[in-house]
């Protein structure tokens, strides 16, 4: 847009909040012990439908003043859900949170509309077999995910959740047209919330 004025103009801008981010906020704030607010988050359906999500897991979060403000939980204390998990067509959000309940002691199943029903999992999920979780698959790749978590040793459970979900989030959750870029805004969010995040 072409701007013709002599006047000088001044202001503040204030761009859109950024999708993979805001994903990443409210998935991160939901497993930090205590208050956390977020500013910006993009209020688009995919991220609308993580943060409906991460509300069923237990998290407790409110808009206030143009603010969400998200009281957390501790790492491995994500409460069994009711229901299945709708992400509607986030294939982030699906992918990041298969991560983060692949680590806590809970069940759950993970679905989408009819578009994400046709996206291929396989690569975040074989990586959550790896670390004991139990997965089934329609036609073993495409939603919905079935995951029954891994079974972890209480005194090992804290750290593990930790590194796992840092590295789930990090490494195997980027978008579907992913170009480094993903892993780069994995890594600066945990990196923010004080996690270290190490792709390879």
């Amino acid at each position: 847009m072409a701007i013709n004025s002599k006047k000088l103009i001044k202001g503040i801008y204030y761009p859109p909040g950024d999708k993979s981010i805001s994903h990443r906020s409210l998935i991160l704030t939901g497993q930090a012990v205590g208050q956390s607010e977020i500013s910006n988050l993009l209020e688009g359906e995919d991220v609308m439908n993580t943060l409906l999500v991460m509300r069923d897991l237990g998290a407790r979060i409110i808009k206030k003043n143009g603010k969400y403000i998200v009281f957390g939980l501790p790492p491995g204390a994500l409460f069994q859900p009711k229901k299945q998990l709708d992400f509607g067509n986030s294939g982030t959000g699906i992918r990041l949170l298969a991560g983060l309940i692949s680590s806590n002691n809970i069940k759950a199943t993970l679905k989408g509309d009819k578009s994400l029903s046709k996206r291929p999992m396989r690569r975040v999920t074989d990586h959550l077999k790896r670390i004991g979780a139990s997965i089934e698959l329609k036609k073993d790749s495409f939603p919905p995910i079935k995951i029954k978590a891994a079974s972890i040793s209480g005194s090992v459970c804290g750290y593990f959740v930790k590194s796992i979900s840092s590295a789930v989030i990090c490494k195997f959750a980027a978008d579907d047209d992913d170009d480094g870029d993903s892993v780069d805004l994995s890594t600066v969010t945990n990196v923010s919330f004080g996690t270290a995040s190490q792709p390879g």
